[in-house]
């Protein structure tokens, strides 16, 4: 298990969002979203158990036109000013052909 904090905006499985030579992709690994920092969240299906308690202060959005799993085995606490953003592009066709 590791402890992960972002450094900058990018995709969760880049350790340079990190500062690290890694990334949270491990069974109890937690990760914090630092304020300002938008994460998307590009992953599907790696962690078998889930992270460990882990807080989000900026922005984690999931990957639109990917399937992803985000899977817990603790917390994942929304803290002030923080956006968790699960998108759903399943429906958006049909939407758009409506609106059109």
């Amino acid at each position: 298990m590791a402890a992960y904090i972002s450094y900058q905006n990018g995709d969760f499985n880049d350790s340079a969002t990190w500062g690290a030579s890694d990334f949270p992709n491990a069974n109890g690994d937690t990760f914090v979203i630092s304020n300002g920092h938008t994460v998307n969240y590009n992953v599907s299906g790696t962690i078998t158990d889930g992270f460990g308690n882990s807080q989000i202060y900026g922005h984690l959005k999931h990957t639109a036109g990917m399937v992803t799993e985000l899977r817990m085995n603790g917390n994942l606490d929304v803290r002030t000013n923080g956006l968790y953003e699960m998108v759903d592009d399943s429906n958006k066709k049909k939407f758009d052909e409506i609106n059109s």
